[in-house]
């Protein structure tokens, strides 16, 4: 109790005059992480609408960063950075039920309204720091490939193709894991 802040609404949309002790908390930090003690609790995620917005406009960060797959975010990125597709689709396809919500949705809503009214270099990115939907990320690459480098993609494309079992790493062989491990080496080098 000695420490608590109290914040007087979780409503993204209410004045931040609540939130202002922040700021010097915060300082000059880069980053500032958010959490939840349960996911899906509609308070938790307006409140941490609230927050990513008073951060942006209030501190000037510029990255919403979450723990959601890399390549579903960038439709979530696409959408917020120039209106691609629309905010309800993009948060359904990140691939987890627990950002598959109302308030993220007004979140990444807010966000493109955001960009739409500032110029360039204000605009907020969103980015996805998980990868645990594998073949997403996969084709992307193999896409990547095919269009820069189609003769060096047929050569790398199937030293991939173990990422999409990584699911079920579990039961695998050590021999399996190694065969992976020298794959993926080759796509690295």
């Amino acid at each position: 109790q000695t420490n608590a802040i109290p914040f007087d609404t979780a409503v993204p949309s209410d004045s931040y005059q609540d939130l202002m002790p922040l700021k010097a908390i915060i300082g000059d930090a880069r980053i500032v992480s958010l959490g939840e003690s349960t996911h899906g609790t509609r308070e938790f995620f307006q409140m941490k609408h609230r927050l990513i917005s008073f951060l942006v406009q209030e501190m000037g960060f510029n990255v919403v960063a979450m723990e959601a797959s890399w390549p579903y975010s960038r439709a979530v990125n696409a959408y917020i950075q120039d209106g691609t597709g629309n905010a309800e689709e993009v948060v359904r396809n990140m691939g987890f039920w627990t950002w598959d919500t109302e308030e993220v949705v007004d979140m990444v809503s807010w966000l493109r309204q955001y960009n739409a009214n500032v110029n360039e270099t204000e605009q907020v990115q969103f980015a996805g720091f998980d990868v645990q939907l594998h073949n997403p990320a996969v084709d992307q690459i193999i896409t990547f490939l095919e269009q820069v480098d189609p003769d060096a993609g047929s050569e790398i494309v199937p030293n991939l193709q173990c990422v999409r079992r990584l699911n079920n790493y579990v039961s695998w062989t050590p021999l399996e894991i190694e065969t992976c491990q020298a794959a993926l080496q080759t796509v690295y080098d």
